[in-house]
Parts: structure tokens; C-alpha cells; sequence
């Protein structure tokens, strides 16, 4: 049996990513993923860039 897994492309993500500060970690860590993650990665990887951009964000790196 062969199972497929629904992905979502992050190439938007990551040319968005690009823009933030060069010492921004949020950046680093979006840009080490690959184009294409499976949906149920993505939505835990999300909760944890959101949560991550709140911390830069009061600290003035996004």
C-alpha cells in the first residue's frame, strides 16, 4: 500500500523570510525547511514560527 502525504509549499514563506533581519532566527529556521512539508508538520512548525515572531517582533528583529 502505498500512502501519500499532502504537502504544503513554504517557497513563499521562505522569499518572505528573506526580508527579516539578518540576525533574525526565525529566518534561519524557516529557510532550513524544505520547499515542501507535510501538512501536519507545517501546523506544528507554524504554531512555533508564529510564537517565534512575537518574540522578535517586541525585540525589534522582524
Amino acid at each position: 500500500m502505498i500512502v501519500q502525504y499532502k504537502t504544503v509549499d513554504i517557497r513563499g514563506l521562505k522569499q518572505w523570510a528573506r526580508s527579516l533581519s539578518v540576525d533574525s532566527k526565525l529566518c534561519e529556521l524557516i529557510l532550513l525547511e524544505d520547499d515542501h512539508i507535510p501538512v501536519d508538520e507545517y501546523l506544528v512548525k507554524m504554531m512555533v514560527w508564529i510564537s517565534l515572531s512575537r518574540i522578535e517582533d517586541k525585540e525589534g528583529k522582524t
